[in-house]
Formats: C-alpha cells, sequence, structure tokens
C-alpha cells in the first residue's frame, strides 16, 4: 500500500517530464519548419515547384513529427504511386503526420483551421487550400473558385487530401460525408483513394481525438505526455461507377470507411 502512494506521483512526474520535453522540441521543429519554408518561398517563385517542394519537406517533417511523438504506425495500406483524391475519416491534427509521412498531398482544410495557434501558419506553408466550409459565408462565386484551384492543381500532377467528414470526431464513429468536393474528380475523370484510420488509446478518445472546442497547445501537451501512440491505416478499394453522382461517391465511401473503421 506504502508502495502504491509513493509509485503514482512518480509516474504522474515522469509523464510530465516527457511531456515538456517532446513539447519543446516540437515547438522548435515547427519554428524550423515555418522559418525553413518562408525563406524557401522568397527563393522559389513558381507556384508548382515551390508546392513539389514543400511536399517533400512536409514529409520528412512528418516522420519527423511521428518520432518525436512515438506514434507507431501499422501501415496496412501499403499504396504506391497515387494521384487523384485522397480521403480518409478524421480524429485528429495527428491524422495529417501519419498520412503525410506515406502520401504527401495538398491538403484541404478549412478556412477557420487559419486562426488556429500554429497550425495556421503551418498550413498555410504546405500549400493547404483554405475553403470555406461555413454555409452562410459559401457564396457561389467562393465555391467555383475553390473547385477551380483544385481542378488547377490536379492537372498539374498534384494528389488532394480531404477530410469529407468536414470536422474531426471524438473517435466513437466516422460522421458523415460531405459531398461537395467530389466532383473535381468526376469532372476530371481521376480515382478516388480511400483510408480507414483508427488510433488506440488506453483510457480516453481525448488523449489522441481533437475535436469540438478543444484549444490546440493543451492537447498537444496532453499527447506529449503519452508514453507511445498507436495508429492503423487501411486502404480500402473504390471503384467508383460511370453513373456515380457526388452524393453517392459520399455515401459509398461512407459507407466503407465507417464499417472497416467499426471492425477493427
Amino acid at each position: 500500500m506504502l508502495e502504491a502512494v509513493f509509485i503514482r506521483p512518480m509516474v504522474f512526474s515522469f509523464s510530465w517530464i516527457r511531456g515538456i520535453i517532446k513539447f519543446t522540441f516540437f515547438f522548435l521543429t515547427v519554428l524550423e519548419y515555418i522559418l525553413h519554408h518562408e525563406l524557401v518561398k522568397l527563393i522559389i517563385r513558381d507556384e508548382n515547384n515551390l508546392y513539389r517542394y514543400y511536399l517533400k519537406s512536409v514529409r520528412r517533417h512528418a516522420r519527423f513529427g511521428l518520432w518525436l511523438l512515438n506514434i507507431k504506425v501499422e501501415d496496412h495500406a501499403q499504396v504506391e504511386n497515387i494521384n487523384g483524391l485522397l480521403i480518409s475519416n478524421h480524429l485528429s491534427y495527428l491524422d495529417v503526420l501519419v498520412l503525410f509521412s506515406k502520401y504527401p498531398s495538398l491538403f484541404i482544410t478549412s478556412r477557420e483551421i487559419r486562426d488556429v495557434f500554429l497550425l495556421g501558419r503551418m498550413t498555410k506553408l504546405a500549400g493547404c487550400f483554405h475553403v470555406e466550409r461555413r454555409k452562410h459565408l459559401r457564396t457561389e462565386l467562393i465555391v467555383r473558385q475553390e473547385m477551380d484551384s483544385m481542378k488547377e492543381k490536379l492537372i498539374s500532377g498534384f494528389s488532394l487530401f480531404l477530410f469529407p467528414e468536414g470536422t474531426s470526431s471524438d473517435g466513437s464513429s466516422v460522421l458523415p460525408f460531405k459531398a461537395h468536393f467530389f466532383q473535381t474528380v468526376i469532372d476530371l475523370n481521376m480515382p478516388v483513394h480511400a483510408f480507414c484510420l483508427k488510433y488506440h488509446w488506453k483510457n480516453s478518445s481525448d488523449e489522441v481525438c481533437w475535436y469540438g472546442d478543444m484549444t490546440f497547445a493543451p492537447h498537444l501537451f496532453n499527447v506529449c505526455c503519452q508514453k507511445q501512440i498507436s495508429a492503423d491505416l487501411q486502404a480500402i478499394k473504390y471503384e467508383r461507377g460511370e453513373e456515380s453522382d457526388r452524393f453517392k461517391i459520399a455515401s459509398d465511401l461512407h459507407l466503407r470507411i465507417k464499417e472497416m473503421y467499426e471492425e477493427h
């Protein structure tokens, strides 16, 4: 009994020390990433060449982030040389580290992310598309401009990555998919590559999942306090029918990913 009393504070202390060390190095890595990409932006003037450099750099930084946070990924996907639209369910900002370490792509995210501390600048300096998801602000002109920009990048040979839920979940299930951006692959006759991502936690999904009104920095510190995080990545074979519209594509993919998520 006496031993248990002294062990619990010690474990708590070790967890916080680990968190402080990881958080500090993560923050320094983010600063290096931002300064590095800001400098590169001044040197490389062609946008497509700049984005190609960004993707290589983002992949290196994502792999380092996984190592630093000790996130072990079981990659059952093993898909190579993919292009087109990539999608996955969405649980956390950690998803970006997992997925970009394997499949660097231009990421479609919300304009609201631009206002999040660090995340906003990081996404902008990765060539991300910040799209307007708030219905009361989505005008027809904005939608058309967003779609045209995405099609331009797909035609230029870039892959795009989309979280079609539109937001991250608490990990209990997979939220319904928004259909809008699937129109790009229909118009350009390009493939959709689907993935199912799942984390494993000991106590609460809040150890990993970032959702609702959670604040980024405190959540990241809690992630840094974790000894190890495990993730599974699965690929889902999907062939869209010639007559499939964007709503059917969204519905079919949501069902496939949701079923795989709940199975594992």
